[in-house]
């Protein structure tokens, strides 16, 4: 049973007493009054009073074994339901699932457990803000070993909070013992903490118009791109994307044009990677004023390298080195 509700039965139980001892004491008193109008002999009056009190204690004793049986009934409710033990290791941190945090989730209700969702829900929804990171400030050390903070982007892990909140209860209702849980997710990261981006990503340098590409550590491609028209206002944003889908030989289409290319590579909304056959020269400040509509335009075999060595999911880190040239792709 949780503290609160054993206190405020046993505050009940003081109460009740208080009130038992009032009404005898007036009792008692009246008593007195009586044998001393009637002309009672002392003893007959100390004999009410004696048999009052007697009867009196018997009340409380009957009320306190009453309430005890009450409260051990109720532990055993809870005790019986409240055996799930399920440990979760997130980040560096523990959280603990245990009896009594389950304790003080439930109510008993007509003699009955009843779990409390809401508070169930509010818990995972903790885990989340805690620990998720999709679109949160990352520093992450570029291809010169200089650090770059990076913000904002699709990348991360999600928890899904609706699944885990349903899966969580079932796991409770059932008394399941679990350490090393993992939540639900609705999406993952490469690399674990706050910093998730680990040691495969393609890193996308838009102030030197460079892209690098890193498996596991291992560089795989370094090249030349060309990157959003700056000047039109289609500049690609600075941000945490990863690769959502890998197509072969598709027709880009937008506002004004169609583009066909052989590799394409989703990163984020519309913009991704992929050739472009119409150009002869890549990387400067061609991307200034002759850029692409937002995405990264690259030499075809350095992107059919990419193409064909990279997963879906892997992280992708767009930035420029000065904000001052940042703006939005479209």
């Amino acid at each position: 049973m949780a503290m609160g509700k054993k206190w405020g039965i046993l505050l009940t139980l003081t109460a009740i007493v208080s009130v038992i001892a009032i009404v005898g004491a007036i009792g008692a008193t009246k008593c007195i009054i009586k044998s001393k109008k009637e002309n009672l002999m002392p003893r007959e009056g100390d004999k009410v009073i004696s048999t009052m009190s007697v009867h009196l204690t018997s009340q409380t004793d009957s009320i306190v074994l009453a309430v005890n049986q009450q409260i051990n009934k109720e532990e055993k409710l809870i005790n019986d339901y409240a055996t799930a033990y399920i440990q979760y290791n997130l980040d560096g941190s523990t959280e603990l699932i245990d009896k009594e945090l389950i304790a003080s989730w439930i109510t008993l209700k007509n003699g009955s457990i009843v779990l409390d969702e809401e508070k169930v829900k509010d818990f995972v929804e903790r885990l989340a803000l805690e620990h998720d990171t999709v679109g949160t400030e990352r520093s992450f050390v570029n291809s010169h070993g200089k650090a770059v903070t990076v913000s904002g982007g699709p990348y991360g892990w999600k928890i899904d909070c609706d699944k885990e909140t349903k899966e969580l209860i079932d796991m409770i209702n059932r008394g399941v013992k679990e350490k090393d849980r993992e939540p639900v997710y609705k999406q993952k990261a490469f690399g674990r903490g706050k910093n998730d981006i680990g040691n495969t990503y393609v890193e996308i340098n838009m102030s030197e118009q460079k892209m690098w590409y890193y498996k596991e550590g291992e560089l795989i491609v370094s090249t030349n791109i060309v990157t959003g028209n700056t000047a039109k206002g289609n500049g690609t944003p600075s941000v945490v994307g990863y690769i959502h889908n890998k197509v072969r030989n598709t027709n880009l289409v937008g506002k004004g044009y169609v583009a066909f290319v052989h590799y394409w590579m989703k990163v984020y909304g519309s913009i991704g990677i992929h050739d472009a056959s119409w150009r002869s020269k890549f990387g400067g400040s061609i991307y200034k004023k002759n850029g692409s509509h937002g995405c990264i335009n690259t030499p075809y075999e350095d992107v059919k390298t990419i193409f064909d060595n990279i997963e879906v999911g892997t992280p992708v880190i767009i930035f420029y080195e000065e904000n001052s040239e940042e703006k939005s792709g479209e």
